[in-house]
């Protein structure tokens, strides 16, 4: 198998409704498996350690699945780790639905006597909204991240901003931004963008109108895409390299086209349609009407918004995918049913 297309799922609405696998799905999986197609599953859900997603998954599923193609919402969290104004040795406030489970992935050191706070990260949707929301007003308001402090520099007209954020308040970052997600009720769920909506028109009154300064991760957002990239290229490397392929052989060294099948316009098709990879290779977004997306509930698909192709479900995804790349029966004469 040359290998030149790879396919990147999203998991709730695509593989997973709520907890139940979508029908095809599992086959879907061990078919790609089976004939060595290389694949990630790209998800903005978060909130466990990708290993004990990873596991969650294979058992829901019915299909062995590894963390060496799985991708988080938070996962790209884990470059901020590195580099010169790396995170690792710093006390980060960590936020979403299970703040054990928060604090057990990012494993923070024991806080100071000042409780001094370097970041803060959300990763995914928080649950008692109330209570994060006055915490991480607090530290923004603060000195220099420190609990219980309020800056002097706050609504000081003669600094940029007019001094909000601007004494060493700690950097915020969200994970994803998707308003809806899906899940049992018959309509779509508020997610972590709505959360950072919310906080962000909290700033606007408490400052008079100024924009919260905040780094988004994510899909729709390039970051995330291009962190994908690389996660799915060293993946199909080591398929190749389990194979005996090497890389110069005809077809095998460049990932040319990669395959977005997802079911939120605003995050899986607007994200894979605007991103510019730094190596040439092609995003055709599929858009599946299992998940956020419905024709009963409208939403125009246009502009950003418009996948290359609309299909019932990721079984049709994959048959249009492998229709484009010549290979409609698979290799060997196998089908997907």
């Amino acid at each position: 198998m040359a290998g030149v297309a790879a396919p990147v799922y999203r998991i709730d609405g695509v593989l997973l409704h709520v907890a139940k696998p979508i029908p095809g799905a599992p086959e879907v999986l061990k078919f790609l498996n089976d004939y060595n197609i290389p694949f990630i599953l790209l998800t903005n859900g978060g909130g466990k350690h990708e290993t004990e997603r990873v596991k969650d998954l294979e058992k829901r599923l019915g299909v062995h699945l590894s963390t060496d193609n799985f991708v988080q919402s938070h996962t790209p969290f884990q470059e901020l780790l590195e580099g010169p104004n790396s995170l690792r040795d710093k006390t980060v406030l960590v936020t979403g639905s299970d703040y054990e489970k928060c604090r057990a992935i990012f494993r923070d050191s024991s806080l100071s006597s000042h409780l001094k706070i370097d970041a803060m990260f959300v990763l995914n949707d928080p649950r008692d909204w109330a209570l994060d929301l006055q915490v991480m007003t607090d530290l923004l308001l603060s000195h220099a991240g420190y609990l219980g402090t309020y800056s002097p520099r706050n609504a000081s007209a003669d600094l940029p901003n007019c001094g909000w954020q601007r004494d060493g308040q700690p950097p915020l970052y969200f994970s994803n931004a998707d308003l809806f997600w899906s899940a049992n009720y018959p309509l779509p769920r508020l997610g972590q963008g709505a959360f950072q909506a919310s906080l962000a028109g909290l700033w606007r009154r408490i400052t008079g109108g100024h924009e919260l300064e905040r780094t988004s991760i994510g899909k729709p957002y390039g970051e995330t895409y291009r962190f994908a990239e690389r996660v799915l290229a060293g993946h199909r490397h080591e398929v190749l390299r389990v194979l005996g392929q090497g890389r110069h052989e005809p077809g095998v060294g460049q990932l040319r086209r990669v395959y977005m099948v997802g079911d939120n316009p605003e995050s899986d098709i607007a994200g894979a349609n605007g991103h510019a990879s730094e190596h040439g290779t092609e995003w055709v977004s599929v858009l599946v009407k299992t998940g956020v997306w419905s024709e009963k509930r409208g939403g125009k698909l246009e502009g950003e918004f418009e996948p290359k192709a609309v299909v019932d479900d990721v079984t049709a995804a994959v048959k249009w995918a492998l229709k484009k790349e010549g290979w409609t029966q698979g290799e060997g004469g196998a089908k997907l049913r």
